[in-house]
This record gives C-alpha cells, structure tokens and sequence, in this order.
C-alpha cells in the first residue's frame, strides 16, 4: 500500500493520504473529501479495481 492506493475500510472505499512509521494511516473518504479516519494499517484490505 501506498499514499493515492485505494483501500476498503469498515465496508467502504477510501484513498490513503499518509502513512506513518508507526503503522497508522490516515485515510479520506472517496465520497465525503474532508472526512478524514486514522487507522491503523492492518485494518485496511487493498480495493480491486
């Protein structure tokens, strides 16, 4: 995964816009632009095209 990687998270598409060295991610809504969730990185599975 990397920083503009589409992701799944909790059923829904987002776009990852940082990673940290600690394993978190900060990821933004596909749908909703300023909606923004830190999660950690385990927790997201890769979006198939």
């Amino acid at each position: 995964m990397s920083i503009g990687s589409k992701v799944l998270y909790d059923g829904k598409e987002y776009v990852i816009i940082h990673i940290y060295h600690s394993g978190y991610c900060e990821i933004r809504d596909i749908n909703q632009k300023f909606t923004i969730k830190l999660v950690k990185q385990y927790e997201l599975k890769p979006c198939s095209l």
